[in-house]
């Protein structure tokens, strides 16, 4: 670019690269006389070179470390508060699903009702100085009622249920009888005579044992309480510990030939008075705040852990004429 001469102090001055030149017409300040002065003016949309190092800025700038520190506690802050409520959702959805195997069990024992005019046996066990039995629960006998015939037709109800042929299908996981919120494995090991093990199904649903129970026979008649006031089964969780894995397989209580195995699997439970909901000597649950039962009438409760134990133990017995006021 030619050089920028000052016409009256004829001092010779160089543009800088990126400028552009403006003409200007103006007083001189040396002489007094109006001039047309040449004067750089700042080109905007182009980068400034300065000095010998060629040193450029632009527009466009990358972030400092504060700020990404900023953007990266932001985004902290909201998966801390997002978290709990996807995780609550999940466990809303899970607890959906076994109200809906519950029910489909309420439905099951309906039609069996039906069939034989009265509930399934709560298990096929008698006491020690009675002959031994098959130990099948009330779960093996709803088989058919549960999409399941194929499994029913090749059990044998003559001998004990870990025993012969019977063995093979105790591990059979049937997912309708198992609670989703519950992370135990589809089995568990059970240790029968002679210390032989075997893995059967885990199940987490286990029955009233004022309905069903040893060799029971009960009709929807003799539950004087009322089909709706009254629980038949309700929710089991997986237990294990040092002694062994505890479950409610759908098989019952496992009979090997030589003893019943009352610590591998129980078909019902027992509430005393007393007893508070979702405690571990009745129906307990892996759900947050309560636990889920299965009413007569086929229709499934969510019962709180705030629940009275007097209401709650009047809702276990089928004929105690309790009066009550109804939590549903």
């Amino acid at each position: 670019m030619p050089a920028i001469q000052d016409q009256c102090t004829r001092k010779t001055q160089r543009p800088l690269e990126h400028f552009r030149v403006s003409y200007e017409r103006g007083e001189c300040f040396s002489c007094g006389k109006s001039h047309t002065f040449m004067r750089p003016v700042a080109n905007t949309n182009s980068k400034v070179v300065t000095g010998s190092n060629s040193l450029h800025t632009s527009g466009k700038r990358g972030f400092t470390l504060i700020e990404l520190l900023v953007v990266i506690s932001i985004i902290a802050i909201l998966v801390a508060l997002l978290l709990p409520a996807v995780q609550q959702a999940r466990e809303s959805a899970r607890r959906t699903q076994c109200k809906s195997h519950l029910h489909q069990v309420g439905i099951a024992m309906h039609n069996y009702h039906d069939v034989h005019q009265t509930l399934p046996p709560g298990s096929m066990v008698m006491g020690p100085t009675f002959p031994l039995q098959s130990g099948w629960g009330w779960g093996t006998f709803l088989l058919p009622y549960m999409e399941q015939t194929p499994l029913y037709n090749q059990l044998d109800f003559n001998t004990g249920n870990a025993q012969a042929t019977n063995l093979p299908f105790l591990e059979t996981p049937i997912a309708v009888y198992r609670c989703p919120s519950d992370p135990a494995p589809e089995t568990i090991l059970a240790v029968l005579a002679g210390g032989v093990t075997t893995r059967i199904a885990h199940g987490n649903f286990v029955g009233s044992e004022e309905v069903l129970y040893p060799l029971s026979r009960t009709r929807f008649s003799t539950i004087q309480d009322g089909l709706s006031q009254t629980i038949v089964a309700g929710e089991w969780k997986y237990v294990s510990t040092s002694t062994g894995e505890l479950t409610a397989s759908w098989c019952g209580v496992i009979s090997d030939g030589v003893s019943y195995k009352f610590s591998a699997s129980i078909p019902y439970v027992r509430i005393l008075p007393g007893v508070k909901v979702n405690s571990s000597v009745g129906f307990n649950s892996n759900h947050p705040g309560g636990v889920q039962v299965l009413l007569g009438d086929a229709s499934v409760q969510f019962l709180s852990e705030s629940m009275d134990s007097g209401v709650y133990y009047s809702l276990y017995t089928p004929k105690g004429s309790e009066a009550f006021s109804s939590p549903f």
